[in-house]
């Protein structure tokens, strides 16, 4: 016998109710059709009004387990922006190939 899913009501419309493993495909189409919320830096399927953001992000559950397991914030992207360069035939091909065209 299969286990019943745990159902959750979508932030952006209450009458919307989701099983909560699909929560953050359906969140990604109701951001679309509906205002802006504030998204939780801790789990991104909390959303409410900018106005309650700092409340929730001191009662987060997420937030405490993250925090029990012994991680103060969430990780953030560190790595510094590059700009890619481009590969040239000239710097991978044999330098006396007879039926070589340089066109780069």
């Amino acid at each position: 016998m299969a286990e019943e899913a745990e159902w959750v009501t979508c932030p952006y419309e209450r009458s919307h109710r989701v099983p909560a493993l699909r929560i953050q495909r359906h969140l990604v189409k109701c951001e679309e059709r509906y205002p802006p919320l504030a998204i939780c830096p801790y789990n991104a399927t909390h959303r409410m009004p900018h106005a309650q953001l700092a409340a929730h992000v001191q009662a987060c559950p997420t937030r405490a387990a993250l925090t029990a397991k012994g991680c103060e914030k969430p990780a953030r992207a560190a790595a510094a922006l590059t700009t890619p360069h481009p590969t040239l035939k000239r710097d991978y091909m044999a330098k006396n190939d007879p039926d070589d065209e340089q066109w780069d």
